[in-house]
């Protein structure tokens, strides 16, 4: 958007946006040594309009995903002047992933970016240990555990006071 009073940038021409997703390919590559960047959502099944955001996923080394991050700003600026940048508080605590998105300068609204950094820590299609099985009498036995341990050994009410931390109160069930 340029001068107060001016028209504001409305070209949604394909080869424009084109363009644009492969600057942010080519500078959100250069954020890691491991770093691949691949098309998402409508633009990967070829089923956008010219209103249609975009959907990149950037994947990274574990040890890189730190690094990564810190590096995104300045190469969303690299391909286009950020205007703004925003972090989904959901991703915020996670270990391997966050979800990013940025509104450009001089570019339609409509073309925000949706960044997904996912941090690839196993090879896919592991089977290591897919022969354990899951237990759910265990399962109970460790969340009892865990509630008995998070109220410092005082059964009362509050987040684990339900379907669990019930069904294990010592006044309910002797012996356990």
């Amino acid at each position: 958007m340029g001068q107060a009073g001016s028209v504001p940038d409305v070209d949604l021409g394909e080869a424009r946006r084109d363009a644009f997703v492969e600057r942010l390919r080519m500078t959100l590559a250069e954020t890691a040594p491991s770093a691949e960047v691949a098309v998402a959502g409508s633009l990967a099944t070829r089923s956008h309009d010219r209103y249609s955001d975009i959907d990149l996923l950037l994947s990274v080394a574990a040890e890189e995903f730190c690094g990564c991050l810190l590096a995104v700003p300045a190469a969303l600026n690299r391909a286009q002047p950020v205007r703004l940048l925003r972090l989904d508080p959901g991703t915020v605590a996670l270990p391997d992933h966050r979800l990013v998105f940025a509104l450009f300068r001089d570019l339609p609204l409509f073309w925000r970016l949706d960044l997904h950094v996912r941090a690839t820590s196993v090879a896919s299609g592991t089977t290591a240990l897919s022969d354990l099985r899951w237990s759910l009498p265990a399962s109970a036995l460790m969340n009892g555990v865990a509630c008995r341990r998070q109220s410092n050994g005082a059964w009362r009410s509050g987040p684990c006071h339900g379907a669990v931390g019930a069904w294990l109160r010592p006044d309910r069930h002797r012996g356990i």
